[in-house]
């Protein structure tokens, strides 16, 4: 009944209830010798954090999975709790919590052993769910190849099974991005479908922040702001947060007149927010934003700064799409 609970109030977003319920599963999971109860316990807490833009935390939990999870033992429970497994589900978050955290290698490494699990298992909805994650990392690595060919195969396996959930987000967003020219009626047919969609909160509002992102790259600044604000405003502080501060401010750009320090601010408040939460890939996109405004405006000084920091904390993912635009942008600042 306690999962339950839990698990009707993450998907609806309501974050504060699903977090109790999940405290008060683990509570129970800790008094108990059965490390199912356990795992199951963890397994409530790691979606939820991450859900909340609490990345940290939630890896804490996500780890504690891979710990405990004995596929033996637990992969019996893909039939009693969410329909899937997991041993794959801890290892498809924590591909998605590296790289919101900063660790993109990382992240393929966890997502490479959520499909080594899925294919032991063949279970068709945690494949199903571990390509949506997949699709997603990709997306978010600038590998736009990988990303749709994800999406191609996530939906060649979801359309038999009906697993519409999964499919129709993926189907939405990512049909897009195989076109070169986008227009308006293009974009809003797909955040139409989008707001007709059940997911889970945190999927439908980031799902939002990326067609609103591509209604800014395309100019259209009055739609993209409609879009982005159809967000409820209780999610807006959730996952994602600092990238829709960041995409507003984009949009602030794109108006007819700009609205150059508005733009500033919002980017400002995704640096903090992001930094304030553990976000690294979050801040180094909003730091990239900010510099560019910054350079544009003869401030190139103020522009290293805002960049320099952040890019020269990663350690790795070199060679993903956001830290080669940072140290494009850095080189033309030169070195001061």
């Amino acid at each position: 009944m306690l999962w339950g609970l839990w698990f009707m109030n993450y998907n609806r977003g309501n974050n504060a209830v699903a977090l109790q319920a999940g405290e008060r599963l683990l509570e129970i999971g800790r008094n108990s010798d059965d490390t199912g109860l356990l795992l199951e316990a963890h397994h409530a807490l790691w979606p939820t954090l991450s859900s909340m833009g609490r990345p940290l935390q939630a890896i804490v939990h996500a780890e504690q999975g891979v710990a405990l999870y004995v596929r033996e033992r637990h992969a019996a429970y893909t039939n009693l709790y969410a329909g899937h497994d997991p041993g794959v589900c801890c290892r498809y978050h924590l591909a998605m919590l590296h790289w919101v955290s900063g660790y993109p290698d990382r992240a393929l490494r966890s997502l490479q052993e959520a499909f080594r699990l899925t294919e032991e298992l063949k279970h068709p909805l945690t494949t199903v769910i571990t390509l949506w994650f997949a699709a997603w990392l990709h997306h978010q690595r600038g590998e736009r190849e990988l990303a749709i060919a994800q999406c191609d195969s996530l939906i060649d396996l979801a359309k038999p099974h009906g697993f519409a959930r999964w499919m129709d987000d993926v189907d939405a967003v990512h049909s897009l991005t195989r076109i070169a020219r986008l227009d308006r009626d293009m974009l809003a047919a797909c955040q139409q479908r989008l707001a007709s969609m059940s997911s889970a909160t945190w999927r439908q509002a980031f799902c939002r922040c990326t067609i609103a992102e591509l209604f800014a790259q395309q100019g259209y600044a009055a739609e993209g702001e409609r879009v982005l604000f159809s967000i409820p405003e209780r999610d807006r502080g959730a996952f994602g947060a600092p990238e829709f501060l960041r995409i507003e401010g984009e949009l602030l750009l794109k108006r007819e007149q700009p609205a150059l320090d508005d733009a500033e601010r919002c980017f400002n408040d995704a640096v903090a927010l992001a930094g304030s939460r553990g976000e690294k890939s979050f801040e180094l996109r909003a730091a990239t934003s900010l510099a560019r405004l910054l350079a544009s405006a003869g401030r190139r000084d103020e522009a290293r700064n805002a960049l320099a920091g952040i890019y020269g904390w990663f350690t790795e993912g070199f060679d993903t799409a956001d830290l080669r635009s940072a140290r494009v942008l850095l080189d033309e600042l030169g070195s001061g």
